[in-house]
């Protein structure tokens, strides 16, 4: 699954909860848009299970909270 949604990572995997406890998805790209939701969607995906395979950030100015990239998960089993 592709999460690109420009800031509501965390509405979007919130509301997925059910489904993603389920083990239904087992893959996931998630674009993220700010620091914030970084740690947040980082936190989350711990919690459900899902390992971090790669994440990248790029900082698009001097402020850190402007900060968007992805994150590759994949479910551990």
């Amino acid at each position: 699954m592709k999460i690109d949604v420009e800031g509501a990572e965390l509405l979007v995997l919130n509301s997925a909860t059910e489904t993603l406890k389920q083990g239904r998805i087992e893959t996931m790209i998630i674009e993220f848009q700010s620091h914030g939701n970084y740690i947040h969607v980082i936190k989350l995906l711990k919690e459900l299970r899902y390992s971090i395979i790669s994440k990248e950030r790029h900082q698009i100015d001097k402020n850190p909270e402007y900060t968007n990239g992805h994150i590759i998960t994949k479910l551990i089993k």
